[in-house]
């Protein structure tokens, strides 16, 4: 089983290069996204008045994931759900594990552009802010490997959000820690969100 609870290497560079549009936003309150020289404002998960709703996403392919050193892996992407209804910016912000085979640079290769082909493919409504449609950026996980999930912890809150989440937005910039298991986050000392997640 693989979890979407939300890495990318300078291989890639070329390939993201033509998928993004120019220049990704920095995450940050009312942030500009420049896409095709229009600017428009991305907003985070709790500047809206409404978050997207994400209607459906494509699971990546995962054939390939065992050439990954270790069996497993965890990549997080950043994406903007832009108000036009297009997926946009889309980025690695916590890339799959290194490798020293080419087999596992070769897999992790694979399973990169598979998890940022399904990205793209996630339909979703808009945010809402003020009646009208916005643009709200998100965080997805996705964890390769048997019976591997991921539990994402906020390591400022020390609070953890269940497997599954669709977007991590709500978490301290900078603070994403990663659990094989509730049970990891517990001992860790981190409680379970309050907060609901979207899916």
């Amino acid at each position: 089983m693989f979890s979407y609870a939300l890495f990318l290497q300078v291989t890639f560079a070329a390939w993201m290069a033509l998928a993004q549009t120019q220049g990704g936003a920095a995450a940050g309150s009312g942030a500009q996204s420049e896409s095709g020289g229009a600017s428009e404002k991305v907003y985070q998960f709790n500047e809206v008045d409404k978050p997207a709703k994400i209607l459906s996403r494509p699971h990546p392919d995962t054939a390939g994931f065992e050439g990954l050193e270790g069996g497993s892996g965890t990549i997080m992407v950043e994406a903007v759900l832009s108000a036009s209804g297009a997926v946009k910016d889309v980025k690695v912000i916590r890339p799959l594990p290194g490798s020293i085979t080419s087999a596992g640079r070769e897999a992790r290769r694979r399973l990169t552009e598979s998890v940022l082909r399904a990205v793209y493919g996630i339909k979703f409504e808009p945010a809402v802010k003020d009646g009208k449609p916005v643009s709200q950026r998100i965080k997805v996980a996705h964890t390769f490997g048997l019976g591997s999930g991921v539990i994402v912890g906020d390591g400022a809150k020390l609070v953890y959000y269940p497997e599954g989440c669709a977007d991590y937005s709500r978490i301290t910039p900078g603070k994403t820690v990663l659990f094989r298991s509730k049970e990891e986050a517990r001992q860790a000392g981190y409680k379970k969100a309050k907060s609901k997640c979207l899916r």
